[in-house]
This record gives C-alpha cells, sequence and structure tokens, in this order.
C-alpha cells in the first residue's frame, strides 16, 4: 500500500499524531463490518484480489485485529509477500498489545516462514552521483540518503527507480524482482542539461508625450502603503519557509516506513529518530506559515486602507497630424 500524503496536510496534522487510533463512530463500525463481510465472501471465493481492497477499507474505517489478520493472508494469497509479512509482524504487535497470546504467537510463525521468500531492492549512490539537489524515488516514494546501499525488502515484480537533480537530464530505471532475489540498482552520473532558458526581451512600450511640471510636487506615496507591500514580502517569504520545512517533514515520516525502520506503530532506533525529526520540522512549518499568513494579512490591510496621494497635474505636447495637440493629467 503506498502513503499517498499532501505535504501540506501532513505539516498541519502530524504534530498531533498520537499512538492511539481515532475513535471510531457507530458508522465507521457499522461500513467497516460490512466492506469486511464482502471481503469474506470474495475470499472465501477464491477471489483474493477482490477481497485484499475490502479488507484495507475496513481497517481503514475501524482498527480489528481479524481484518488485520486476515488482509495479511490476503496478502500471502496474491503473492505480496513483502506487504504480507509486514502486515503480520502489525498482527504480532497488536495482539501482544491486547494480551493475545495465540494470535500474536501465530502471526510470528507466519511472517516467519515468509522471511526466506522475500525479495529486496538495493539502490547504490555512488559519490560523484550524489549532486546537489539529488532526488530518488523508488516506485514515487523518495529514497533518503540514510537508506542508500540498505536492502529494503518490497513485493515481487517491477518497480521503478528514479533520479533527478536541477540542470541535470532525469534517469528512470524499471526492474523486475522474483521472490527470494535482491536486485541492486546503482544510479549514474546524471547528465548534465543546460539551465533554463532565459526569458524573452519584451518590446519596448511607446513613447508617452513629453510632458512639462506645472511645478506641483511630485506624488509620494503613503507610509503606511510602503510598510504594507514590506509586510507582504515578509509575510510571503515566511510562507515559503514554513513550504519547505513541511515538504522535508514528509520525506522523513514517509522515509522512516519506506527504509523498513518503522512497521506500523512500531520503530528501531533509527526509525524513531526519523518520525522525531519529522514531527519537529512539522511543527516549525506550521509557526512559519501561522506567521507568515498573519503578517501578509496585516500588510493587505495597511495597503488597501492607507490614503491614496493625489497624482500631481501634467500638462503634454504630442504630434498630431499637420500639428500639434496638448494633452494633460489633472
Amino acid at each position: 500500500m503506498k502513503r499517498l500524503v499532501s505535504a501540506l496536510a501532513l505539516c498541519v496534522v502530524l504534530p498531533a499524531l498520537a499512538p492511539a487510533a481515532r475513535a471510531a463512530s457507530p458508522q465507521d463500525k457499522a461500513a467497516a463490518q460490512a466492506l469486511f463481510d464482502e471481503g469474506m465472501k470474495q475470499f472465501k471465493a477464491g477471489n483474493f484480489k477482490e477481497a485484499c481492497p475490502k479488507f484495507e477499507a475496513s481497517l481503514a474505517r475501524f482498527e480489528g485485529l481479524g481484518t488485520r489478520g486476515k488482509l495479511a493472508e490476503c496478502y500471502e494469497k496474491v503473492g505480496k509477500v513483502a506487504s504480507a509479512w509486514a502486515a503480520y509482524r502489525e498482527v504480532a504487535v497488536y495482539a501482544k498489545r491486547a494480551g493475545d497470546k495465540r494470535r500474536e504467537q501465530v502471526a510470528e510463525d507466519r511472517a516467519k516462514q515468509l522471511e526466506a521468500r522475500l525479495p529486496g531492492v538495493v539502490v547504490e549512490v555512488p559519490a560523484a552521483s550524489r549532486v546537489d539537489g539529488l532526488s530518488i524515488t523508488r516506485d514515487g516514494e523518495p529514497v533518503e540518503a540514510g537508506a542508500f546501499g540498505v536492502r529494503v525488502v518490497v513485493d515481487p515484480g517491477a518497480h521503478v527507480i528514479e533520479a533527478t537533480a536541477p540542470n541535470h537530464a532525469p534517469w528512470r530505471s524499471e526492474i523486475s524482482v522474483a521472490e527470494a532475489a535482491t536486485q541492486t540498482v546503482t544510479v549514474p552520473v546524471l547528465t548534465e542539461v543546460a539551465g533554463e532558458p532565459t526569458a524573452p526581451v519584451a518590446p519596448a512600450a511607446p513613447e508617452e508625450p513629453a510632458t512639462h511640471d506645472t511645478g506641483a510636487p511630485a506624488a509620494a506615496t503613503s507610509p503606511l502603503r510602503t510598510v504594507g507591500m514590506v509586510a507582504v514580502g515578509v509575510g510571503a517569504a515566511s510562507v515559503l519557509v514554513g513550504g519547505y520545512f513541511g515538504l522535508s517533514a514528509s520525506s522523513k515520516w514517509n522515509g522512516a516506513f519506506d527504509d523498513g525502520h518503522c512497521k506500523g506503530s512500531v520503530c528501531d532506533a533509527t526509525g524513531q529518530d526519523q518520525t522525531d525529526s519529522a514531527r519537529s520540522a512539522a511543527t516549525l512549518s506550521n509557526v512559519f506559515i501561522g506567521a507568515g499568513a498573519v503578517v501578509a494579512a496585516t500588510g493587505a490591510v495597511l495597503w488597501i486602507t492607507a490614503p491614496k496621494e493625489k497624482s500631481p497635474a501634467q500638462i503634454g505636447v504630442a504630434p498630431a497630424g499637420l500639428g500639434a495637440v496638448m494633452t494633460g493629467r489633472f
């Protein structure tokens, strides 16, 4: 299952995450039961590819230990051995918390039986390939620098490794991994390409009629409008900084799970460091975005409400046919 999380949404909700799941409403429980029943119907009929999504949808509405165990079994039936292995390990953790020794032991045994069948992918990135701004993904999910050279278990089948960097041509490799096999993918030195083309020069605007100062003082910008413009700029910059921290939080959080350091709600030391760092980045994102929005809004109000200075009178002369015409602004 892929985690498709918006960086902006993550930076808002991540600090509030807690180990306990959200309490399910009666409607959630009813929907979860209906989906589980439909999944069981398909499972018993041997339609495992149709059954697995039903169990997934049921779990999304209500966390049931039996549902999670059946989903693990369903993954195993369709050949998703890595997903099945991870799901069995989650069942063992939840069963241990619930004091269900029997389910805990069964899940641990099933996970152990699958270990010899687990495929793996290793992404190697030589030092020469690590150009500035390098971004690597596996099946659309980011591969952090800490995972370079580390074997990560995956389901059998096709997988896509991609690498991009500013001012470099993108690189892509499609591989197919069989059960119990390990594929190593080495990211090459990306081909350098020319930078972004410069914007075309706009044609010169037609000349305005010559003007003569009438002696009136030049129009001045209201101090409040100047303050408003500065505030809007500062607020926008703060929002951009907040967006950067939000993206960083998303990358670190997903990386902890993608790299196998976290399974369900259990993380090893590396995974715990990554998730803690993600929470810190998300908090900073909230602070910068919130403060930036307030400052920008204040600047906009000052700009709109500030008194406008009256423009000075101007008189000009422009050619017109066989003579000239006088123009003016008052």
